[in-house]
């Protein structure tokens, strides 16, 4: 059977209405994340940075194998951690997996942040977040954590002198 020109354009008007609607009605797939961020911009009793440690339960994230090495901005940042030289600040996203997404109400993570100090030993601060306050429409996590210097210790200081830990990004 041969078609016209039209029966052939009508056909293909077709073929690409069908694609637009099957391609539209697959579901669109949205991860979670947790982005550690060290800023260690105007630090004054952190000398030598800010390093920032991200703890949470095995298999939480989709922990790829990461070590950046040195750069300009940061003296490393690994698979849970970032540590981010004086002057800088360095963001590291953490993909969330479907399961701790899911369970998200019921669960927590973690961040530890130093002080890093070129002639003394570091400060630690460390706070526990419910994972759960940060779960979006979507049903997954979403959340920025910042450490800084703030020129103070906060109440979760472990060591001082301790990180402020919080989010929004300052």
């Amino acid at each position: 059977m041969r078609l016209s020109r039209v029966g052939k354009g009508l056909a293909l008007a077709m073929l690409s209405a069908l694609m637009v609607v099957s391609l539209t009605a697959c579901p669109q797939v949205v991860v979670g994340s947790i982005d550690l961020v060290a800023d260690a911009r105007g630090v004054t009793r952190c000398d030598d940075g800010i390093k920032a440690v991200l703890e949470i339960k095995e298999g939480a994230i989709i922990a790829a194998p990461f070590d950046s090495g040195e750069t300009d901005e940061i003296y490393g940042a690994g698979s849970y951690w970032v540590w981010a030289k004086p002057g800088h600040t360095f963001q590291i996203p953490f993909q969330t997996t479907r399961a701790f997404d899911k369970n998200a109400e019921n669960e927590s993570f973690t961040v530890k942040a130093y002080c890093m100090r070129k002639n003394a030993e570091p400060g630690l601060s460390e706070r526990t977040f419910d994972a759960g306050m940060f779960l979006t429409e979507a049903g997954v996590v979403s959340a920025m954590v910042t450490a800084w210097d703030a020129g103070m210790d906060p109440d979760y200081t472990v060591t001082p002198p301790g990180p402020t830990i919080d989010y929004p990004h300052p």
